[in-house]
């Protein structure tokens, strides 16, 4: 979404929906091309709704250990260790792709 909205000019209008959604979920945190640009992106929209929690919240999911939110991004991982604001549910799950069958009948 945020390169096509580069691409078009809507890169404003794509953020004030990210930034202002009743709740936002970023799916597989940390795997995102484009890193430094989506990454500032990223920051603004965590920055605006941890700014106005509970208005706002954020639902993430990631492969990565928590500690490893810190190589991805201090501030991010600052926001997301405040225990009054953030409510972490550590899952151990298997990999669904290595059990997957393929059916193409």
């Amino acid at each position: 979404i945020v390169f096509t909205a580069l691409q078009d000019g809507t890169i404003n209008d794509v953020m004030h929906i990210l930034c202002t959604a009743p709740i936002l979920l970023i799916d597989d945190m940390g795997t995102e091309h484009g890193k430094e640009f989506v990454k500032s992106k990223f920051r603004e929209i965590v920055h605006y709704r941890y700014a106005r929690w509970p208005e706002f919240p954020i639902a993430i999911t990631t492969n990565n250990k928590f500690m490893d939110i810190y190589r991805y991004d201090a501030r991010v991982a600052s926001r997301f260790s405040d225990n009054e604001k953030v409510n972490r549910h550590l899952m151990h799950v298997d990999d669904y792709r290595r059990h997957k069958t393929v059916n193409y009948a």
